[in-house]
């Protein structure tokens, strides 16, 4: 999968990573911060959300960034949970920021360059409730999550629904077994762009650890999702719907592989665990989705897409 490229965004991201355990003070309050360029559509205090228009982001120096493929641009229905950036100018002054003096103008709390939403993790239909191994996953999971708000520049903004769609860690036997196919997996799932999306990370052997899987699921879902999402772009996932999209030639051979190792292990007998997007039912519980967006109100699906 390709990721929709964020430009200086991810330095800024790589400077505050850097920042999150060092940050002694209390986090921004994102409501008391003056908001310099966000996605211009301000809301009115009442007014439901399916009230609201949708829009492309309107950002120029994003507009700027993809003229020629504005395709990548994200469509949003304006809600008080969608993050944002809310002080572009920082990261739009220069293409390359360097990161000390950016650090320098977030690390007294002056700015805030990014929200995300505090999310809210809801657990898989079975085997997840009263399991250690589960909770002690998803507490790394959450706790990656929150590192990015405990540093600097960044606040929380809104709550977001989350749902743990698969998760099995390894028995002693099956982990030290040479012959055993059986995996780790973990996965999470939620509504964007009018879809649902799985995030998904499984492997088997002996060097297979379900913390690797947590902590795959977890980047992916920070980088590739939220911060291009906070940024104005499309998640990696989503935007190969488009018609527009032209996969890579890496993306073309893989995609001509992918069926034939899923076929494989059909017969060896694992589950398949892609990632995918698939239709989204109006009356799922994880609605309204980050964006506002409402099932297949962007790109309508008669069935799931896989990720190789």
């Amino acid at each position: 999968m390709r990721l929709v490229p964020v430009g200086a965004a991810l330095a800024a991201l790589a400077v505050l990573s850097g920042c999150a355990t060092n940050a002694q003070h209390d986090p921004i309050d994102p409501a008391k911060v003056p908001r310099t360029e966000a996605f211009g559509h301000p809301l009115e205090s009442g007014k439901p959300l399916y009230d609201y228009e949708v829009v492309r982001t309107n950002r120029t120096a994003v507009l700027d960034a993809y003229t020629k493929s504005p395709w990548q641009l994200n469509r949003f229905r304006p809600n008080p949970n969608l993050p944002e950036l809310v002080n572009a100018e920082l990261l739009t002054t220069g293409s390359n920021p360097d990161p000390e003096k950016l650090n320098d103008r977030v690390k007294n709390n002056e700015q805030v360059l990014f929200t995300f939403p505090k999310l809210q993790v809801v657990p898989c239909d079975d085997g997840c409730i009263g399991n250690k191994d589960y909770d002690k996953a998803i507490k790394e999971f959450t706790d990656r999550y929150d590192a990015m708000v405990r540093g600097n520049g960044v606040a929380y903004r809104g709550e977001m629904k989350v749902k743990v769609r698969w998760f099995n860690k390894r028995s002693y036997l099956e982990s030290v077994n040479p012959l055993s196919l059986a995996q780790d997996v973990f996965a999470i799932q939620f509504p964007i762009e009018g879809n649902l999306l799985t995030i998904s990370s499984s492997s088997f052997g002996r060097n297979s650890k379900i913390e690797d899987r947590v902590a795959l699921v977890g980047n992916r879902f920070r980088i590739a999702v939220m911060l291009p999402l906070s940024y104005g772009l499309r998640n990696g996932f989503s935007a190969t719907l488009d018609p527009a999209y032209d996969p890579s030639v890496m993306q073309r051979t893989s995609a001509f592989i992918a069926p034939g190792v899923r076929g494989l292990k059909s017969l060896l007998g694992q589950a398949d665990y892609s990632s995918r997007v698939e239709p989204l039912a109006a009356d799922n519980a994880l609605l309204p989705a980050i964006d506002g967006l409402r099932p297949g109100e962007i790109v309508a699906l008669d069935g799931p897409v896989l990720f190789n």
